[in-house]
């Protein structure tokens, strides 16, 4: 059984009424690539997670309206995902990752959704593109029963 090789792209604006539309994108391509819900939640909690970082860190200080852009395709059983947004540099990897096994009351506030973010993913590649950052993302899909959306068969 192997998955159906598609891609996705789309551009969503730096503001929060975004997040249902982004939702909206993620699950069309699941559906398209035939991937179970429970398989692709993790990938979808890491990029509404990256999607709310974008929104109130990346342009403080700066009004307006910023563009994010996404790309993710599924190939051979890899889901490759890629952001690029014009926001200040920003390298997912190079974040501190949070003490958590110091107690939650003593615990400094950030760093959770990163950390989420790092243990989703495989891979994460970052690089600065004139002004902007390219982050690509990479899941490998297990190739069974429990990634792959299955169908009713007749009886």
């Amino acid at each position: 059984m192997t998955t159906t090789d598609v891609t996705l792209e789309f551009t969503l604006s730096n503001d929060m009424a975004e997040l249902d539309r982004l939702n909206d994108q993620l699950n069309h391509f699941r559906l398209a690539a035939g991937l179970a819900t429970k398989c692709f939640n993790e990938v979808n909690l890491a990029l509404e997670e990256l999607f709310v970082n974008f929104v109130h860190y990346a342009h403080t200080g700066r009004y307006g309206r910023h563009a994010i852009r996404f790309s993710l395709s599924l190939a051979d059983a890899v889901l490759t995902i890629r952001t690029e947004d014009n926001g200040m540099a920003f390298n997912p990897m190079s974040a501190a990752s949070p003490d958590t096994k110091c107690p939650l009351e003593q615990r400094k506030i950030g760093g959770l959704g990163i950390l989420l973010i790092k243990k989703a993913m495989d891979e994460i590649h970052y690089e600065r593109l004139g002004q902007r950052n390219v982050t690509t993302f990479i899941k490998y899909i297990d190739n069974d029963a429990t990634c792959l959306e299955q169908t009713a068969k007749p009886s």
